[in-house]
């Protein structure tokens, strides 16, 4: 760009408010753009999922005397599994730079990307390895790992930094290689060197010693932590009460490799009430529970075992309740006592009158916000939505505590149906009763019937019928962001000096 149009700061401050596809395409008119909006392509972090990426990012950022662009860089992802030696040597020299102010790592595979370095026999002694030179990053306030294993552990516990937050994902990398401590997959003990730092933690695998109670470490600044499991039933909870005892959000979720029929055994088993009275009885024992919890989510089981004896002001179940998990249900929203509470329900009858969980709904005195999805059934179909709507008018007319009701009326379950035997061809008539249907005269008729609400929203969910889908927005959107990554690899593949 021998002359151009704009004055070079004007092109450089257009750059600044572009997206990213914008800045990348503006990037690849000259070398005077690559080099002075250097930064406008890296503040927003950078992700490495090939050799070819990570050799010409390196190149890239390490290319201007002084390493001016390697001190924009505040994100990195690396997902690249096994990294080939080369690839490792450029590594090193971007995280070992002098310059370097990482804010945010993430290590998908991690595992694999630290042993990489077979140069360094012992990660932690090599003072040119990946292992020391991410140890070594002083910066770093947010970190993000999974496929972890020994060395990850090592690694995790080995920071210089103080974390803020961190996720990390602590399922067994290999079969053989699982210690038989569960403590070496215990999060309290693993991030001990951001014991006053740490704010939010979540991850899955999480495993604490059964006979143990309390730890000697105690997370002060803790407010949320999401985590899953390692067996298909929730963990006792007085030891992480214990160690994070200011929690205000909490989320438990079954790990996705247990399968759906496991989770299910869970609604037969009588281990479920023992596990629910273990917690309830530990609580209450050692007189310790999350007193200041804002919002709780899981599975229905999960809050049902966890048997917290406390308030808690919101409340998110996470699965599909059925006839068969309402009782359950009802048992949890006793627990907690939520004035906000999100579900999902399979068709109609699970709020019907006489209910388990219409009866202990109609007694929640301080229900005062409901957030409820009704996925109508395939057998509803033949009903009609006047019914239907009569029917759930009908039940939360008995909920005379709330104030606010947010109706989903999903048609997910009729699809399936619907596209299993009659793939394309015409979408079911409840179906198409409920993408006609005036929301706006529903929420109107809700209010007139109840009362006793002050705000009211009615919406439909649901993939359409493809005969009834127009909406080709969200592919186009999908597209271009496949076409940006693409021009953004090719960017810097063809780049003589890197990026």
């Amino acid at each position: 760009m021998d002359d151009p149009a704009l004055p070079f700061d004007i092109l450089l401050a257009i750059m600044e408010v572009s997206p990213f596809s914008g800045r990348l395409r503006m990037s690849m008119t000259c070398r005077a753009l690559r080099g002075g909006g250097a930064r406008y392509l890296l503040e927003d972090g950078v992700v490495l999922s090939s050799t070819e990426q990570i050799i010409s990012f390196a190149k890239f950022v390490l290319s201007e005397s002084g390493g001016s662009r390697v001190r924009h860089l505040r994100s990195l992802e690396i997902f690249a599994g096994g990294v080939p030696p080369r690839a490792v040597l450029a590594l090193r020299g971007v995280i070992a730079h002098p310059l370097l102010t990482l804010d945010s790592l993430a290590l998908l595979d991690a595992e694999a990307i630290l042993i990489s370095d077979s140069d360094a026999s012992d990660g932690d002694a090599d003072e040119n390895s990946l292992f020391h030179g991410f140890a070594s990053l002083t910066t770093l306030k947010h970190l993000t790992m999974d496929r972890t294993d020994g060395r990850s552990f090592d690694l995790i516990r080995s920071l210089s930094s103080s974390l803020v937050t961190a996720s990390l994902k602590l399922e067994r990398f290999t079969t053989w290689s699982t210690p038989a401590d569960p403590d070496e997959r215990n999060p309290t003990l693993i991030l001990i060197r951001s014991l006053n730092t740490l704010e939010e933690l979540s991850g899955n695998g999480f495993e604490v010693d059964p006979l143990v109670i309390k730890y000697d470490a105690v997370y002060p600044l803790v407010r949320k932590l999401t985590m899953s499991y390692s067996s298909p039933t929730t963990p006792g909870i007085i030891v992480y009460i214990n160690a994070y005892p200011h929690l205000e959000y909490l989320s438990l979720r079954l790990p996705s490799e247990v399968a759906e029929e496991d989770a299910e055994e869970r609604f037969v088993l009588n281990d479920s009430l023992v596990r629910r009275n273990t917690n309830r009885e530990d609580q209450e024992s050692y007189n310790c529970t999350w007193a200041r919890l804002k919002e709780v989510s899981g599975t229905v089981m999960d809050l049902y075992e966890l048997g917290l004896i406390s308030h808690v002001p919101t409340l998110r179940v996470l699965d599909l309740i059925s006839t068969r998990s309402e009782g359950y249900l009802a048992d949890v929203v006793l627990d907690m006592r939520p004035s906000h509470l999100v579900i999902s329900v399979a068709g109609t009858t699970v709020l019907s009158e006489n209910g388990m969980l219409s009866t202990v709904l109609r007694q929640s005195d301080q229900l005062r916000v409901l957030e409820l999805e009704v996925r109508l059934l395939p057998v509803e179909d033949e009903v009609g939505l006047n019914v239907i709507m009569d029917a759930i008018r009908a039940s939360l007319a008995a909920f005379s505590s709330l104030r606010s009701l947010v109706l989903t009326l999903s048609y997910q379950l009729l699809l399936k149906r619907w596209r299993r035997l009659q793939a394309r061809e015409a979408a079911s008539l409840l179906e198409q009763e409920l993408r006609s249907m005036d929301l706006r005269a529903e929420e109107h008729r809700l209010c007139n019937v109840l009362t006793f609400l002050t705000e009211v929203s009615v919406v439909t969910s649901g993939c359409p019928h493809p005969d009834l889908d127009d909406d080709t927005s969200s592919m186009s959107s999908s597209e271009e962001q496949n076409q940006v990554t693409e021009d953004f690899a090719r960017f810097m593949l063809e780049d003589d000096e890197g990026w």
